[in-house]
């Protein structure tokens, strides 16, 4: 971050969870693959989008842009058990991942321009989920993820 005294971040860096493993390798990969990775949310901005989505523990969250999905990853690790996201893609096609916690085996589907996918309950507690990084898509994309963050 530009914006913030060095001082302060590396303070803040020093007494805020550390980045998981998930969360480190696809901001490497992001800043390797993606033409602009400076849109990444990144580790002090995920860590408090997951602190507000821990202390509120919604059923949903709506985020409206998904980049290469570590801000939608944090606002996750809140989310109540059975815990619905829907997730909307509109534009480029686009590789996504699911990874099994346990066996560790990828399934991949394509998001196409106009698809709906909804991950519920136990996919939440069973299965990762990505967008993996990519240069080849150099169309246009807008992902509407939604989720709650308030009370019904």
């Amino acid at each position: 971050m530009d914006f913030l005294d060095p001082k302060i971040e590396q303070y803040t860096l020093q007494h805020c969870e550390p980045e998981s493993e998930l969360l480190y390798e696809l901001n490497r990969q992001t800043h390797l693959q993606i033409l602009q990775p400076r849109m990444l949310s990144g580790h002090l901005q995920g860590r408090i989008l997951s602190s507000y989505s821990k202390a509120l523990s919604p059923n949903n969250v709506l985020e409206i842009g998904t980049y290469t999905g570590y801000s939608a990853l944090c606002m996750a690790e809140g989310l109540k058990k059975n815990g619905t996201i829907a997730s909307m893609s509109i534009g480029a096609d686009r590789k996504f991942v699911f990874k099994h916690k346990i066996s560790k085996e990828k399934v991949a589907l394509i998001l196409k321009n106009g698809s709906l996918l909804v991950m519920k309950d136990p996919t939440q507690d069973n299965w990762l989920h990505s967008l993996p990084t990519t240069k080849l898509v150099t169309k246009p994309r807008i992902n509407l993820t939604f989720r709650t963050i308030i009370d019904n």
